[in-house]
């Protein structure tokens, strides 16, 4: 992919930013609730010298609110910034808005929607695009996203929860300078235990690259291990959450995103 083989080359020469060589809701958001906020901030742990300050970060804010039987409205607005001894940035990422329909028993559901094609093209942009490779839509530039995904989860009367997801994302090119579209493919498996009190969660998730016929099958896919431990039965739930990157020249950049979140349950 042109756009991800470009990245790929900053990420590597990343000094050209004074850093190291570098859909829908998140995955990891409880589903405790139906009516929900969340909060995410998300901390890059770089591989190597790291002159970037503390404050570098990703922050994701979403919304989950039902607008019929078995419909619901996902929203999403992603920041992210970088900063060091001598510089810094801000990026707004594309906004997010899009529709989950679930099935009559609700193990079951379906994910449509589309990003506002406003992302910045700056170094916490580009921080924005590694740290969370689940969400890559939210920080590239003209790019006008559309997915969609099918999500199978289900819980046992033990607590024991098990959720697959996959699904296509058609990336809609909308530059100036750049000419042909691109098709991903996202998937994830996760595996856990949820109570009224608590609920964590593991798992892998990645992204297939599925047009650009010159890329074996390692350079088509990134994947990374994800988990999340969230504590609380009232409506204000915080969490943790820790995502590794298992390719190697994501491990040779980053080596961990360490988050910390905050979902409230609306009345």
């Amino acid at each position: 992919m042109r756009r991800l083989m470009l990245a790929s080359v900053v990420l590597t020469s990343a000094s050209t930013f004074g850093i190291p060589p570098l859909g829908a809701q998140s995955l990891w958001t409880d589903r405790r609730a139906d009516r929900i906020l969340t909060f995410d901030v998300l901390k890059p742990e770089f591989d190597g010298p790291d002159d970037a300050s503390f404050t570098t970060s990703v922050v994701m804010a979403s919304v989950r609110i039902p607008v019929a039987a078995k419909v619901f409205f996902v929203g999403e607005l992603p920041f992210s910034h970088y900063g060091d001894d001598f510089d810094s940035d801000d990026a707004v990422g594309s906004p997010y808005a899009g529709v989950e329909v679930r099935s009559a028993n609700g193990r079951t559901f379906g994910e449509f929607g589309v990003r506002l094609p406003t992302a910045s093209d700056n170094s916490a942009a580009l921080v924005g695009f590694f740290t969370d490779i689940d969400q890559w839509e939210a920080f590239v530039a003209d790019v006008l996203p559309v997915s969609a995904a099918v999500n199978y989860r289900f819980k046992a009367p033990t607590g024991v929860v098990t959720r697959f997801r996959v699904g296509p994302t058609l990336w809609l090119d909308v530059g100036d300078n750049v000419s042909e579209s691109e098709l991903v493919l996202s998937y994830g498996y996760q595996l856990g235990y949820e109570r009224s009190a608590v609920s964590l969660m593991g798992g892998l998730s990645g992204r297939l690259v599925v047009t650009e016929s010159d890329l074996d099958f390692g350079e088509r896919t990134v994947q990374n291990l994800g988990v999340a431990l969230t504590i609380g039965a009232g409506r204000v739930r915080p969490n943790v959450q820790l995502r590794i990157p298992l390719d190697e020249e994501m491990n040779d950049v980053l080596n961990a995103a360490v988050g910390l979140g905050l979902t409230v349950a609306l009345p």
